[in-house]
């Protein structure tokens, strides 16, 4: 029986082998069957994905700006999760199409995806930087502007981001990187009263003294009743007569000699001149800005300029 057997499967062998030959050269049949119907699908879709494109880029050339957006949703919508064909630089236009068409909502999501996707544009992060000014939120527009101003970007636009930049870094106190910015912005702002006085703060801020001179004056010529502006040139006026003042007297206290007299004399004078303008300057500011520290300011100046009437006057208003 087994022998048999063994010699029924002897006698099948070649029959096997060309079964098995047969299938393999069907199977392989079927395989490059599939793969050019593969391909065959694969040169469909992306002809038709750059007709499309084409298409909506075609309206956008136009100023159609509504058809082209409406083109790169359908687009999108059928072709968005196709990877072999859809390119994430494809939001990029199609958010700028939308831009165009005033269709804000479907801009900043196909911004905001191509952001996510890793894309990066000037375009882009202005508008986001745009955005995120209307919905107040300061850090994201802070990003977005630095990452606009990471291209070499010039022109009318840039030039107001570039101030809206400054304001906003002024608004979150990074004023180092604020005073950075100033010179940028200078030329085209130096006569605008709101940006000289953020300038003026950002300087304060930073105890940098020769800007801050810079900015003080630019600040008074703008708004000659600043109070900030103002008290500060009066201030340090006054502390530097009174220094003078003080050093002059504590002189003459050491050497009463005619030589040391007539020096004081002289150097009074000077001194005088210098405490009728910290006066002036005071009396301006008070009238603008009433205030008992001013009015104390004023007592004393009088006081070293020997007129008791008038110190008294200012000392009452001064409690």
């Amino acid at each position: 029986m087994e022998c048999l057997f063994g010699l029924v499967k002897q006698n099948d062998l070649p029959l096997m082998l060309l079964i098995s030959k047969t299938v393999d050269v069907r199977l392989k049949g079927y395989i490059l069957i599939g793969l050019v119907a593969l391909l065959t699908a694969s040169c469909s879709v992306s002809k038709n994905f750059t007709a499309l494109t084409n298409n909506a880029e075609s309206y956008y050339n136009k100023g159609e700006y509504a058809k082209a957006t409406a083109a790169w949703g359908q687009i999108i919508a059928d072709y968005g999760n196709v990877g072999a064909v859809f390119t994430p630089d494809n939001y990029l236009k199609a958010a700028k199409a939308a831009a165009k068409a005033g269709d804000d909502k479907q801009a900043f999501q196909w911004y905001d995806k191509a952001r996510l996707k890793g894309q990066s544009s000037p375009e882009m992060w202005l508008y986001l930087a745009h955005h995120y000014h209307k919905i107040d939120n300061l850090s994201k527009e802070l990003d977005a502007l630095g990452y606009y101003f990471s291209f070499d970007v010039k022109g009318p636009d840039a030039l107001k981001a570039r101030e809206r930049y400054f304001e906003a870094l002024v608004e979150s106190e990074n004023y180092e990187q604020a005073i950075k910015e100033w010179p940028y912005i200078e030329s085209d702002v130096k006569n605008n009263k709101d940006y000289v006085e953020m300038y003026f703060e950002v300087c304060q801020s930073l105890n940098r003294e020769p800007e801050l001179n810079k900015a003080q004056e630019m600040l008074l010529k703008l708004d000659p009743t600043n109070e900030d502006a103002l008290f500060r040139k009066a201030r340090l006026l006054y502390s530097s007569v009174e220094e003078r003042y003080k050093n002059q007297m504590a002189a003459y206290e050491k050497n009463h000699t005619r030589s040391q007299y007539s020096k004081l004399l002289k150097a009074l004078k000077g001194i005088s001149a210098d405490y009728r303008t910290a006066r002036d300057l005071f009396k301006k500011l008070y009238t603008a800005h009433p205030s008992i520290r001013y009015a104390a300011y004023l007592a004393n100046i009088y006081a070293r300029l020997d007129s008791k009437s008038k110190s008294d006057y200012w000392r009452h208003k001064s409690e």
